[in-house]
C-alpha cells in the first residue's frame, strides 16, 4: 500500500499516512515507511522530526539503519550533534549506516568540520570504517591534505585477482542490511565498491 501510495501521492493525505505509520509500533511498517520517504523525496519538517523521535525512540537495528539512511536524504533534517553517537555507535554496522547516510546529501563545510574528530575516531576502530570514513569525508568536501590525517586505508586491488580475493575476505563480516540500504541509496554509499 505504501508503494502504490508513494506512486500516486495525493499530498496532504500521503503526508499524514506517513507521519501515523512513523509512530506506529510494528518494526515492519516503521522500516517499509522509511524506504517510502527516501524513495518518494518526502523532505518536510514534519517528517524530520518524525524520523529524529523513531531513532531516538527504538532499539532495532534494522529500523535505525532505515532511519539514518532517511535522515541522511533528508535536507538539513539534522544537525551534527544529532549524527556524533551514531559514529561513536559501539556497532560497526551502525556506525557504517551512520557515515553512509551522511553522503546522501551534500552538507554545509561547518557541518562536517563539526564531525571530523568522531570521524576519525571511528576510523581508528578498524580499517574498514577508516575507508568508510575516507570516502564519506572525501565525498563531503575535506581536502586530501586534511584526510591523510586518518588512518591508511587499504591499498587498492591491482587486479582482478586481488579484488576477488578483497571482497571475498570481507564476506563473513558483511551486513545484508547495509548492502541493501547502498544499493538502493540515491548518492554512491559504498566505499568498497
Amino acid at each position: 500500500a505504501l508503494e502504490w501510495l508513494e506512486d500516486h501521492p495525493p499530498a496532504k493525505p500521503l503526508l499524514e499516512l506517513l507521519l501515523a505509520c512513523l509512530q506506529d509500533d510494528d518494526r515492519l511498517v516503521q522500516a517499509a515507511v522509511l524506504r517510502a520517504i527516501r524513495r518518494g523525496a518526502v523532505d518536510t519538517a514534519d517528517i524530520a522530526a518524525a524520523t529524529l523521535r523513531l531513532l531516538d525512540r527504538t532499539k532495532h537495528v534494522p529500523v535505525q539503519l532505515e532511519a539514518l539512511y532517511t535522515l541522511g536524504s533528508i535536507a538539513n533534517a539534522a544537525g551534527p550533534e544529532v549524527w556524533l553517537p551514531w559514529l561513536k555507535h559501539p556497532s560497526k554496522v551502525v556506525a557504517t549506516a551512520a557515515l553512509r547516510a551522511l553522503r546522501q546529501r551534500e552538507r554545509k563545510p561547518e557541518f562536517v568540520n563539526a564531525l571530523w574528530s568522531a570521524a576519525c575516531d571511528a576510523a581508528r576502530r578498524s580499517p574498514h570504517l577508516a575507508e568508510e570514513a575516507w570516502f564519506t569525508l572525501r565525498q563531503l568536501g575535506i581536502p586530501e591534505a586534511q584526510l591523510t590525517k586518518l588512518p591508511a586505508r587499504p591499498p587498492a586491488p591491482a587486479d582482478k585477482s586481488q579484488l576477488a580475493h578483497a571482497v571475498l575476505s570481507r564476506v563473513n563480516g558483511a551486513s545484508a542490511m547495509l548492502g541493501q540500504l547502498s544499493f538502493s541509496s540515491t548518492r554512491t554509499a559504498c566505499a568498497a565498491c
